[in-house]
């Protein structure tokens, strides 16, 4: 479900990530909804999946 390049982020709770989701298609960044890939830990069992082109923009809005 993950390609090579790209990244993941992670959150504690479904709220936070679809408030991210939210966030994102806001601001027309392309990003998909995912399960959260078993090797890593999340609480409330989803991620967010990007390209690795976007990560810099992505990250900086998520950490705002």
């Amino acid at each position: 479900m993950v390609r090579e390049g790209d990244y993941v982020a992670i959150f504690n709770s479904v709220h936070r990530v679809m408030k991210a989701e939210k966030l994102l298609k806001g601001e027309k960044l392309p990003m998909l909804l995912i399960p959260a890939p078993r090797v890593l830990s999340s609480d409330c069992g989803l991620a967010l999946r990007y390209a690795a082109v976007d990560r810099e923009r992505i990250e900086a809005l998520l950490a705002a």
